[in-house]
């Protein structure tokens, strides 16, 4: 019984973590132009920019989003089903949102793009 309670556990909490393959793809502004792609699968990935820098990025827990939302004053409701991926110090974070409509910040975007840690663009994604 102590066997199936524990693959129960980790079962779950493997399923808890989003997957990286939401965010697979390029990232373009309002010109098109390409700001980065993101690779990856499972719940890592690297995120390169048009320089060719490559950064490690890991897909957010539910509550790490909820302290990025509270930290940057964004209406709560708009991190409902929010997917995102960080490197570790935060200065790189990306998201699929659900609900943009929610914080008049987004502007109906549906991904958004934090760029040292508090530079937020709005982008276009194309999966690849």
């Amino acid at each position: 019984m102590k066997k199936v309670i524990a693959l129960s556990l980790a079962f779950i909490s493997f399923n808890t973590l989003a997957h990286m393959d939401c965010l697979v793809g390029d990232y373009k502004n309002d010109q098109g132009k390409t700001e980065f792609t993101i690779t990856g699968q499972h719940h890592e990935g690297t995120l390169t920019t048009p320089t060719g820098e490559k950064i490690t990025v890991a897909m957010m827990k539910d509550k790490q989003i909820s302290q990025l939302w509270k930290q940057m004053h964004w209406d709560r409701k708009s991190a409902d089903d929010a997917e995102c991926a960080s490197d570790t110090n935060k200065m790189h974070v990306v998201c699929e949102l659900s609900n943009a409509d929610a914080e008049p910040a987004f502007k109906h975007a549906t991904n958004i793009y934090l760029k040292a840690g508090k530079e937020l663009q709005l982008l276009k994604h194309e999966d690849k």
